[in-house]
């Protein structure tokens, strides 16, 4: 039999839905079943306190994780779906307004270029086992880190709108990781080996001042039921982490970018040609509630755009003007804008009487490696 023609191809994104929705049914349902298991467990160990009934209640201890973690596992697929159809659903959209906006629009994104590496063999974030993220938002924090930050668990529980007694999982979705995703893939390419993100993230948590340990704090009590934490990272939280890494790490301050764009343009060339990574603190589109926005670059007025880390990987010149590769934490891609948009994209925060980046290089003692 021959290939099916992809011409074919149908998708029908509401069937799709509901079997995430099923999904999710199945993952509470199995939620239940393994609780009501337990407690029958325990019932039958506080009856039958001879050996019998002991070791059912520690065969059933052992097994409850097994269950708990094909529960998360039926979560994580209804999220994966999910995620899927408002990604493929943005990608007809974008496509749409390109191409009512071709015949006038002289500025705005450029159209992204998603690639297995990043210019160079600049490094996509990858995890613990190498395997290139998705998003940021697949990004996770060690529980047992954040109850070292002096966080209860009564306040995770509540994030994740588990009950009394129900345990905790091992690690916990972290939605606005794209400060630590980006320094991974800066860590990665000035190292020249990969550094995971849970690294990166460890690194943020164990070096994190008392602000940055307030707000997390603060951050978890104000989401009951979210699901996943919230917190940003700052310039001061990103360097500290990097200087664990094994990374020298600068708040970078380089020409204005309005009054001297030459000058912020050689700046720049001559730091990536030094072997530095940057990263840059821009805007970015995003939805707000529980839709997955498109995350590309905005102007930095825009009243619905958020702040976001993004590293720059390259500047290209040719006839058509010139243009800047970033690295993206947002859904883990490279994606190329004009240097003007890019500049109109750099967040107030940035924009003082001198722009500022960070900048990375290797620290004392690191020689860097090849690339696995």
């Amino acid at each position: 039999m021959g290939a099916p023609d992809p011409r074919g191809l149908q998708v029908e994104p509401e069937a799709v839905r509901e079997i995430a929705r099923a999904l999710r049914r199945g993952a509470r349902e199995w939620e239940t079943l393994a609780q009501r298991a337990q407690g029958h467990g325990n019932a039958l160990g506080e009856i039958a306190r001879a050996v019998p009934g002991e070791q059912f209640r520690a065969f059933w201890a052992r097994q409850y994780p097994r269950w708990q973690r094909g529960a998360e596992h039926l979560m994580r697929m209804a999220e994966v779906l999910e995620r899927a159809m408002d990604r493929l659903e943005e990608a007809f959209r974008m496509a749409a307004r390109m191409v009512q906006e071709a015949p006038t629009a002289e500025r705005g994104a450029l159209p992204f270029v998603p690639l297995a590496l990043s210019p160079e063999g600049y490094p996509r974030a990858v995890d613990a086992t190498g395997r290139p993220l998705q998003s940021q938002f697949e990004a996770r924090v060690s529980t047992a880190q954040l109850l070292q930050l002096g966080v209860s668990e009564a306040s995770l529980r509540s994030l994740l709108g588990l009950r009394e007694g129900q345990p905790l999982p091992e690690s916990i979705p972290w939605s606005a990781a794209c400060g630590p995703v980006g320094l991974s893939m800066a860590a990665s390419a000035v190292l020249g080996r990969s550094v995971p993100v849970e690294a990166a993230i460890a690194s943020t948590l164990r070096t994190a001042d008392a602000s940055l340990q307030q707000s997390i704090r603060e951050n978890i009590q104000a989401r009951p039921g979210k699901g996943s934490l919230g917190f940003y990272t700052g310039t001061h939280d990103l360097i500290r982490a990097a200087g664990e890494l094994g990374l020298k790490g600068e708040q970078a301050w380089v020409p204005n970018g309005e009054q001297d764009s030459e000058g912020l343009w050689q700046s720049l060339q001559e730091r990536l040609g030094r072997g530095e990574a940057l990263m840059a603190l821009v805007r970015i589109q995003e939805k707000r509630g529980l839709q997955v926005g498109d995350g590309l670059l905005t102007p930095h007025q825009a009243s619905d755009s958020v702040s976001h880390w993004v590293t720059v990987q390259k500047l290209e010149e040719g006839p058509e003007g010139r243009y800047v590769v970033i690295g993206n934490p947002y859904f883990n891609r490279s994606e190329r804008y004009r240097w003007e948009d890019f500049l109109e994209a750099v967040d107030d925060q940035a924009r003082k009487e001198r722009w500022w980046m960070l900048a990375f290089s290797k620290g004392e003692g690191q020689s860097g490696g090849g690339m696995p």
